[in-house]
């Protein structure tokens, strides 16, 4: 691909060339196939950001993509999936199962400072919906975002704080819910609000063998995995001397995002775990309205099953 000589003025080359551009040639790459096996002609403008598709022949006809947004669903469709608090919104709505999310304005926004109230800080709402909530923990993120960027985990007043502060100093808002004890993570791609592919998201972790002890099986995963991760396990360990039973599995993140390390599975139509979470997934699609989507169900430790988001 031959790039302009002239970036769109959001876009540095460099940044270009490091993040977008890696990421996105599969992408590029399965839709121009898609084309030259439907005979269409593929415009690919501003960098391969927005792509344009054309009948060759009458009836003419043209569709769009930009970014990853297909113009497939409506304007508001895809806006109520932008927001994690408006899609949890929607679909308590509908009385379909999913995890809270509580949306905190940032003050400092002159379109949402008039819904803020003038008595509270937001660390001070955001405290008060904590108190009230009753988790042992806190899960802060921006309203919109994806791949697990910003998202934080609270213990305590400070990092409540901080996650707060993190947030508004580039976001108009965030979504605050409970931290879950949450043991699997599934996504559902639907079309058109029926299930087409499902798999599960594995994170990195650690198997105990009844003998060493966590420090020790840190250590021998330092040469398979990043040292960022092991890192952030030992600081969140209270004892290293701990010994995990033999087959007991230790995740190495929290987090269930493919982009931070966990692994895909693809999760067979013929089982009664693809009947339960696909019936999920269609009944969040039917509710906020989206024909083309992909659907995060989390599998909680009581086993329960809610939806997380939906993109």
């Amino acid at each position: 691909m031959v790039l302009p000589s002239r970036l769109p003025p959001m876009v540095s080359r460099s940044a270009f060339n490091q993040f977008l551009m890696p990421r996105r040639s599969k992408f590029i790459s399965l839709l121009g196939e898609i084309a030259s096996e439907e005979n269409l002609s593929m415009s690919r403008l501003s960098m391969d950001w927005i792509l344009q598709f054309k009948t060759k022949s009458p009836p003419f006809r043209q569709t769009s993509v930009f970014g990853y947004t297909f113009d497939v669903n409506t304007a508001a469709a895809v806006e109520i999936c932008k927001e994690k608090s408006a899609t949890s919104i929607v679909l308590a709505d509908h009385g379909v199962p999913n995890v809270p999310h509580t949306v905190f304005l940032n003050p400092c926004c002159s379109v949402a400072k008039d819904y803020i109230p003038k008595t509270q800080s937001a660390v001070e709402q955001v405290l008060e919906y904590w108190k009230k909530e009753g988790s042992k923990s806190l899960v802060l993120k921006p309203l919109k975002g994806t791949g697990g960027n910003d998202v934080m985990v609270a213990h305590n007043v400070r990092e409540v704080e901080a996650g707060v502060m993190t947030i508004f100093s580039r976001e108009y808002g965030l979504a605050v819910s409970p931290f879950l004890d949450i043991i699997n993570e599934y996504r559902v791609v639907c079309t058109h609000r029926k299930p087409q592919l499902m798999y599960s998201k594995k994170r990195m972790s650690l198997v105990g063998d009844g003998v060493s002890t966590i420090t020790e099986l840190c250590g021998g995963k330092l040469t398979k995995q990043s040292a960022k991760g092991i890192a952030d396990l030992l600081g969140a360990i209270e004892n290293p001397r701990w010994v995990p039973r033999e087959g007991e599995v230790i995740p190495l993140q929290w987090k269930h995002n493919l982009g931070l390390g966990a692994k895909a599975k693809i999760v067979d139509k013929d089982t009664e775990l693809w009947g339960k979470i696909s019936s999920l997934a269609v009944d969040a699609a039917n509710a906020i309205g989206i024909d083309f989507c992909s659907v995060d169900v989390v599998e909680l430790a009581d086993g329960d099953f809610k939806i997380l988001e939906v993109s």
